[in-house]
């Protein structure tokens, strides 16, 4: 087999053979899927046959990429001939016969009510802080085969999650399932030694240190489950941020969205729609004019407009600011410009939670201004011992942008369902 092992990877595949429920925490591209996705079809092809086994990730799209991706990796390794029926992956066993291995996207209604038909010997599961906890909980009771046996793995998150109280909390305690359970978590790293042999560890870190802030870059970098320093948007790193070879496809309608101001910052993000309604962050603007010099409305309506270049979106603006407004309307040469929609603080933010747990809102990994300043979007710490929502009013204005696209974007979706109008 060709497959360069690291020690923590090879201790979780050989020991986390033998266990119950195994679970591996830390994060990204550190390498802990590729073990774990290794370690179960080995068990598919190396034991006993005519058994179902189970992938369970966010989306279909992370299952062929990342699961699915590394199984034929592997197949091709081990010189193992994978056959693709009509709803499953048939994979021949060492003892003769063959095992199904069957996939589950957890958001999907239908796939889950899909699942309850099956018995299953083994599980894999993926990202499973971005998961619903009853899909969790209710592919735990599917695990009637003597010798089943699960595998979870997730980027840690915030310590009060469901996944850090209720399972490594107690597999680390022994108490899960009243310590009746065979259960072992694994925790692998970054820094300051990586788990994964394969990746360029250096480069790696170095991107994110520029990109990741605050919570966000010790989950992301240290795998700590963190308290979430009262992030606004908690899983926006792990559900929002597109992974690098995201191809969005054509877009078929573009959104800009501004917060002007003229002493201290303006921001602007250039949104699109694709055909699969995906809502995506295409680009990103920002000047300070604290420590690059002020500029006039008039001149950061004219950078935007060549920064937009061709395309001709529609635009909506910050609603204080008509003078902004007249001169960004001009540049596009007589735009009609809309204010952003009146909502309270707590439904936009809401309204862009919604889109990020439902996998529709997707940020390109290049607009580093946008992702370095959600890790620090955060409520106002003195607030929230008060029991108040409040947020904290600094370095928002890529946020603000973002409320203001996603709420107009609900908005325009809605009203076309309705009437017909607008391509949304």
């Amino acid at each position: 087999m060709s497959h360069i092992w690291s020690p923590k990877q090879a201790e979780f595949y050989t020991l986390g053979w033998h266990t119950k429920i195994a679970v591996a925490d830390g994060p990204g591209r550190s390498g802990k899927t590729v073990a774990a996705v290794r370690k179960t079809n080995a068990k598919m092809a190396m034991t006993r046959t005519g058994f179902n086994y189970a992938f369970i990730g966010p989306t279909q799209k992370h299952l062929d990429n990342v699961l699915l991706d590394e199984t034929e990796k592997w197949a091709r390794d081990c010189n193992i001939k994978l056959k693709q029926r009509r709803n499953y992956i048939e994979v021949p066993s060492d003892l003769g016969g063959h095992n199904k291995l069957l996939t589950f996207v957890a958001t999907d209604a239908s796939a889950v009510e899909r699942l309850k038909g099956y018995t299953i010997a083994d599980y894999l599961i993926d990202e499973v802080t971005a998961l619903p906890k009853d899909i969790v909980q209710m592919a735990m009771t599917r695990l009637d085969v003597p010798y089943a046996a699960a595998t979870l793995m997730t980027n840690p998150k915030h310590r009060t999650h469901w996944f850090k109280t209720d399972w490594i909390d107690k597999i680390e305690d022994g108490t899960f399932g009243n310590g009746g359970i065979v259960a072992r978590r694994w925790k692998f790293q970054l820094l300051p030694e990586c788990d994964n042999p394969v990746l360029d560890v250096d480069e790696y870190v170095a991107l994110q240190e520029q990109a990741l802030t605050g919570a966000m870059k010790q989950q992301m970098l240290y795998g700590e489950w963190t308290d979430d320093g009262g992030l606004i948007f908690p899983l926006f790193a792990t559900l929002a941020i597109a992974d690098s070879d995201y191809e969005p496809g054509p877009i078929t309608r573009y959104m800009l969205s501004c917060d002007p101001a003229e002493h201290s910052y303006t921001a602007a993000q250039l949104w699109g729609v694709n055909n699969k309604g995906d809502f995506i962050l295409v680009d990103d603007w920002g000047h300070n004019h604290r420590e690059d010099g002020a500029l006039e409305y008039k001149e950061q309506a004219k950078q935007i407009r060549e920064w937009v270049g061709p395309r001709y979106p529609s635009i909506i603006v910050s609603d204080w600011d008509s003078v902004f407004r007249d001169y960004l309307s001009a540049a596009f040469d007589g735009a009609v410009i809309r204010p952003a929609q009146k909502q309270d603080k707590d439904t936009c933010i809401q309204i862009v939670n919604k889109m990020i747990n439902s996998h529709k809102l997707k940020v390109l990994p290049q607009n580093r201004d946008t992702i370095a300043e959600s890790g620090g979007y955060i409520y106002d710490e003195r607030a929230r011992l008060r029991g108040e929502g409040k947020v904290q009013k600094k370095n928002d204005h890529f946020m603000d942008c973002m409320q203001y696209a996603c709420a107009e974007y609900q908005m325009m979706r809605a009203y076309n369902a309705n009437t017909n109008n607008y391509n949304w």
